[in-house]
């Protein structure tokens, strides 16, 4: 099959529009209908149905247009890829990280990186339970995740670069808001919890004393969301705290003294041991290390709450 027909069929279907595809191609329209034919007669079936406003495709047609998609793409990314050869970046590191690690502990490293030259660093921000596969895949080089995952890991390695716990924070809104007496979990249970990152179920599960607490609100994607709550509203939930405290957003104030329940929650870096082979992946590993374990370092715990 011509990769250029496909290629074509794909604009065909992206654009649902004979005339429109051909514009952005810069190719005449019946060339492209010449295409189109030739591809229908090679696969023995209409790949298109012309309709009042355009075109759309078949179920075969479909898939052929997937395969031009494939096709754009990989032509897009080699590009993109003889671009930055030439700019003098011969390598990149894909890096994947948590939002929460993001928001709260990334920004200086990233203000850092930007005098690097000779390589690419990308990060990719999502959760762990979509970034570990990706990591298994050859997609990413580096992981920033909880040390602790229940998701399937073997092929990987990891190295715990900081050291955090969850507490319980409590909304401006809250009548247990710069409470520093501590408590029993049990008086806590009415109140209004939101579920976020480490509580939200993508990770591993909630302590038992919480299995049975039906949340107002679950936020697995938005640090902002969550933390807008907490300024505004009367709601509990469960954050790492060393890291929402190097935020700036919260303050001990927000953190509850419980008598027990807070569960470890480390920041561990991933990956493949074999990409440490490549200087590029093996400079970002080192520079992260040493970027983590000096916040490791520096980070006090909050003391006066109680462990």
């Amino acid at each position: 099959m011509d990769p250029k027909k496909l290629k074509e069929f794909a604009f065909i279907v992206r654009y649902g529009s004979l005339t429109r595809a051909a514009e952005r191609l810069y190719i005449t329209q019946p060339t492209l209908s010449r295409a189109v034919d030739q591809l229908e007669a090679k696969v023995g079936e209409p790949l298109l149905i012309r309709t009042r406003h355009g075109v759309k495709p078949t179920e075969l047609g479909s898939r052929v247009a997937e395969a031009g998609e494939k096709i754009v793409a990989n032509e897009g990314e080699f590009e993109s890829l003889l671009r930055q050869w030439r700019h003098g970046v011969r390598d990149e590191v894909r890096i994947g990280v948590g939002p929460m690690l993001e928001f709260a502990a990334l920004g200086e490293f990233v203000a850092n990186q930007v005098e690097q030259k000779g390589y690419a660093t990308h990060f990719r921000c999502g959760s762990a339970s979509f970034l570990l596969p990706e990591l298994k895949r050859g997609e990413l080089d580096l992981l920033l995740a909880p040390e602790f995952l229940d998701l399937e890991q073997s092929d990987t390695a990891r190295e715990l670069v900081f050291h955090d716990d969850t507490r319980i924070f409590a909304g401006k809104g809250s009548r247990f808001y710069g409470h520093r007496e501590q408590l029993e979990f049990r008086e806590l249970e009415r109140e209004k919890w939101i579920f976020s990152g480490a509580s939200a179920g993508l990770f591993e599960s909630t302590p038992e004393s919480e299995s049975e607490i039906i949340p107002t609100q679950i936020f697995t994607g938005s640090v902002n969301l969550v933390l807008a709550m907490l300024e505004r509203r009367d709601v509990l939930v469960r954050l790492p705290a060393r890291l929402m405290l190097m935020s700036g957003r919260v303050g001990p104030e927000h953190i509850l003294n419980l008598k027990s329940g807070n569960a470890k929650r480390n920041i561990a870096l991933w990956y493949q041991p074999e990409s440490l082979n490549r200087p590029a992946v093996r400079e970002i590993y080192e520079k992260l290390k040493t970027y983590w374990h000096d916040m490791d370092d520096l980070i006090a715990f909050p003391e006066d709450i109680a462990s």
